[in-house]
């Protein structure tokens, strides 16, 4: 019995280094807080069939893409609360299973993750339009959080909405 527990106690120890925790990169940490985003507005465009959502806020108009099933029921007026957020795109390399979402939404209508590739930055005014398989979105961030995007970065772009009552 005592062969097993050193067996045991021996295999853990060996474990050990695979537990080990990468530093935590602080600058890269806050441009991840700064690039979630909530923002609430009123739709004024939807595209049933593609599922593009123009929405107006204070900032602006935001151009959001949803499953377009989802984005079916949304109406002109319509008063939502978007959710979304960028993280760079690790690579071909990366796998789905290895990647953090961008940002963790309140359960949300038409949760999604694309992939896209900046257009274009306006880091002054804190715009990013990003080309996506399904079109162009056009996104608001604060401008610390576009400090290190440039045109033709790969980017991954998490999104959410909830309609509000």
């Amino acid at each position: 019995m005592f062969r097993i527990y050193r067996f045991a106690i021996l295999a853990m120890l060996a474990a050990v280094p695979a537990l080990a925790v990468e530093p935590v990169d602080r600058l890269g940490a806050m441009q991840q807080r700064a690039s979630q985003q909530r923002m609430e507005g009123k739709v004024i465009e939807v595209d049933p069939r593609t599922g593009f959502v123009t929405m107006s806020s204070t900032q602006g108009a935001l151009k959001l893409h949803f499953p377009p099933q989802v984005a079916r029921e949304l109406k002109f007026g319509d008063t939502i609360t978007a959710y979304y957020a960028f993280t760079k795109d690790a690579g071909p390399e990366a796998l789905p299973e290895d990647s953090t979402r961008a940002f963790d939404a309140p359960k949300a209508f038409g949760e999604q993750r694309m992939n896209g590739t900046v257009s274009a930055v306006d880091e002054g005014k804190g715009w990013i339009k990003v080309r996506t398989e399904a079109g162009m979105l056009h996104l608001r961030f604060p401008s610390e959080a576009l400090k290190t995007l440039k045109q033709g970065d790969q980017i991954i772009i998490d999104l959410g909405f909830t309609k509000d009552s």
